[in-house]
C-alpha cells in the first residue's frame, strides 16, 4: 500500500509567519493583518523586533548621559511597545513568538525569514522605511505582505487580484500565494494589454485549476498608468489583496524601485503580497 502525504490544502497552509515590529504609525495595521492571517490559516506569528545597533565615537569614552540618552530614546519605547502586544497576544487563541535582534531591519528580518512561510511589512506613507521591502524582495527568497498603514482588517476569505505580466517574478507570486487563493471567495486575473504576454493568463488559469482553485480573466489598458489600472481594478473586484511580482510591467527587469513596484508599494490602498 501507497501512503500518501497530508493534502495539498493543507501542504499550502501559511504556517509560520513573520511580523515585522517597529513603533510606527503603520504598526497595528500590520499587527491585526498577521493575526488575523494566523487565525485563519492556524499558524504561528513570530513576532520580530528590530532594534538599531547604538553607534557611538570609537575615539572617547561615552558617558552616563549619552549611553542612557541611547536607552530612553530607543530601548524603553521597545519594551513598552513588547508588553503592551505581549499583553494583548497572551489573551487571544494564536499561537506565537516574541524575538529580539539588533543592527540593520532588513539583514535582521532575513536571518529570521530563512523558514518563514511570509514576512509581512509596512507599505506607504505609514512604513519606516520602503528600502527595507525592497531588500527583502531583493535578497530573500520569502514572499511578503506589505500592508498599508490604514488596513482596518484583513479578511482572507475576501476576493484575491493576481497582477499578470508573464514574467518569472510574477510566476513565483502565484506559486506563492496559493494559500491565500485557496481561501479566497473569488480570484481575478488581471493583465495590462500593452504587449504580447511569453505566458497569458490562460495560462495562469490552467495552473490554478489543477489546484482547484478557479479565476476570471481581465483585459485593462494602462490609463493613466499600469500601477493606477492595478489599483482602480482592485477597487472595482473588491480585492483585499493584490498578488504581483516583485518588478514592473516592462519586459526588461527594472530596479525594484523603479516603475510598478515603487509607486504600488508607495501608494496602494489594499495589502500586496510581493514575489521576486
Amino acid at each position: 500500500m501507497i501512503l500518501l502525504p497530508p493534502s495539498f490544502r493543507e501542504q499550502t497552509r501559511v504556517k509560520n509567519i513573520l511580523l515585522h515590529v517597529e513603533d510606527d504609525p503603520g504598526m497595528e495595521a500590520r499587527f491585526q493583518t498577521a493575526l488575523s492571517l494566523a487565525r485563519y490559516q492556524d499558524g504561528h506569528l513570530i513576532c520580530l523586533q528590530v532594534t538599531p545597533t547604538p553607534y557611538f565615537p570609537a575615539d572617547g569614552a561615552i558617558s552616563p548621559e549619552t549611553f542612557n540618552l541611547f536607552i530612553d530614546s530607543v530601548e524603553v519605547p521597545a519594551r513598552e511597545l513588547r508588553a503592551a502586544l505581549e499583553a494583548r497576544l497572551n489573551s487571544d487563541m494564536v499561537s506565537w513568538d516574541w524575538r529580539v535582534r539588533s543592527g540593520d531591519t532588513a539583514i535582521e528580518i532575513l536571518r529570521e525569514a530563512l523558514l518563514a512561510d511570509v514576512i509581512v511589512v509596512g507599505t506607504g506613507d505609514e512604513a519606516p522605511d520602503l528600502s527595507v521591502a525592497g531588500a527583502l524582495l531583493v535578497h530573500g527568497h520569502v514572499p511578503i505582505l506589505a500592508v498599508p498603514g490604514n488596513t482596518l482588517q484583513f479578511d482572507p476569505c475576501s476576493p484575491v487580484m493576481i497582477a499578470w505580466n508573464g514574467t518569472v517574478e510574477a510566476a513565483n507570486s502565484v506559486r506563492h500565494s496559493l494559500a491565500l487563493t485557496r481561501a479566497a471567495a473569488s480570484i481575478h486575473v488581471v493583465t495590462i494589454t500593452e504587449d504580447p504576454l511569453d505566458s497569458p493568463p490562460a495560462e495562469v488559469a490552467s495552473y490554478l485549476s489543477r489546484h482547484g482553485i478557479h479565476v476570471e480573466i481581465h483585459e485593462r489598458q494602462a490609463e493613466p498608468s499600469v500601477a493606477e489600472t492595478l489599483k482602480a481594478s482592485a477597487r472595482e473586484l473588491g480585492a483585499s489583496c493584490i498578488v504581483m511580482g516583485g518588478y514592473g510591467h516592462s519586459r526588461f527587469r527594472e530596479r525594484v524601485f523603479g516603475g510598478v513596484t515603487r509607486a504600488m508599494l508607495q501608494d496602494c490602498p489594499i495589502s500586496l503580497l510581493l514575489s521576486h
